[in-house]
């Protein structure tokens, strides 16, 4: 009988080390990054007309292409980006970016306003990486990474979603080797992880959006809260999905619709303020 016992216990263990999503994502916190500095060769790099330095190796032809033209990521974007970041720019104030990426808005905020608290979304290890990789190249800072998928729904606890740029959450099991399994959350355990270790008086200044298609469903069932959120910067990636949040927001008295471009030319995504 013991040995039956012990056989089984095998099985099942290695049943569930089969079924278990791999990636040390899973067992990844909110934890404060600090990548040192670091200097490459010229030749390895990419200079941005802002000074923003991304590795060469990161961008993809789409992106090269588009900064031969206009040396800046998203032109019109910034513009916006950078008038917010001069009004905000005091010590106690925290930057939200709910899908860094490769850092390149952390990056900027924290050149136009060093005093700021950045806190970074990345739900994809590749891209937690990648921004430490390039926040070093940048002259290094800390900041708080959230490996997390931002969902509207509290009963998800983990999602799929695609490893890419235009990475986004895959509805549904899925078996793709180009999806990773990741820890979600709601916007509402969100910041108040954003506003943690931080002063009673701190607030988040700028919370930025850029979740490829996701945005409106995961401010669906945020419990607004404009004491501790002064502006929202939203990248829409469809004309549908821009009007809906329009929609929503126009009818709340929190907020007020500064900017509203459903497309940009020249740009992948449209711009709400």
């Amino acid at each position: 009988a013991m040995y039956v016992i012990s056989a089984w216990l095998v099985w099942f263990c290695l049943l569930v080390l089969l079924l278990t999503p791999s990636g040390a994502e899973l067992d990844e916190s909110v934890r404060e990054i600090n990548p040192s500095a670091a200097v490459l060769p010229p030749s390895e790099v990419h200079v941005f007309d802002n000074g923003v330095i991304f590795l060469k190796k990161h961008l993809i032809p789409v992106q090269i292409s588009r900064y031969s033209t206009v040396n800046i990521h998203e032109p019109e974007v910034e513009k916006v980006f950078s008038s917010i970041l001069q009004s905000i720019c005091t010590e106690d104030r925290i930057f939200l970016d709910i899908g860094a990426a490769g850092g390149y808005y952390c990056i900027l905020a924290k050149k136009l306003c060093p005093t700021l608290h950045i806190v970074a979304v990345n739900p994809v290890k590749k891209f937690r990486d990648m921004m430490a990789e390039h926040v070093g190249l940048n002259g290094g800072f800390p900041y708080i990474s959230v490996p997390h998928a931002i969902t509207d729904n509290n009963e998800t606890k983990f999602v799929n979603i695609h490893k890419g740029f235009g990475s986004g959450i895959i509805s549904g099991r899925s078996s793709n080797h180009h999806a990773e399994h990741v820890a979600a959350m709601t916007m509402n355990s969100l910041l108040p992880i954003a506003l943690r270790d931080q002063s009673q008086s701190a607030r988040i200044g700028l919370m930025m959006i850029d979740v490829q298609g996701q945005e409106e469903k995961i401010l669906r069932n945020w419990t607004v809260d404009n004491t501790r959120v002064d502006n929202i910067l939203i990248g829409t990636h469809s004309p549908s999905i821009h009007e809906k949040i329009v929609a929503k927001y126009s009818q709340l008295n929190e907020y007020m619709i500064k900017l509203s471009k459903p497309r940009v030319n020249g740009e992948p995504d449209g711009i709400l303020w």
